[in-house]
């Protein structure tokens, strides 16, 4: 969600607020989804795209990598 991209962004650059975060991701977002439309005819959040999404709000990264080896049948 645009709410946990933009606190990640914040705590990764400590002098902006959460506001600015907030609409500096979106901006991002807004110019990628163009981009991809525009180069490659694809709107990139289309599930139908990936084999894998991991929903990372509530994950440390561990807990990703260990998603990740599951559906890849590494670990158990």
């Amino acid at each position: 969600p645009l709410e946990v991209r933009a606190e990640r962004f914040r705590q990764r650059e400590e002098s902006c607020t959460l506001e600015t975060a907030r609409r500096l991701v979106a901006e991002r977002d807004e110019a990628d989804t163009r981009n991809f439309l525009h180069l490659y005819g694809i709107d990139y959040h289309d599930p139908a795209y990936y084999d894998l999404t991991v929903d990372t709000h509530e994950l440390d990264p561990q807990q990703v990598a260990a998603r990740i080896l599951a559906a890849l049948g590494a670990v158990d």
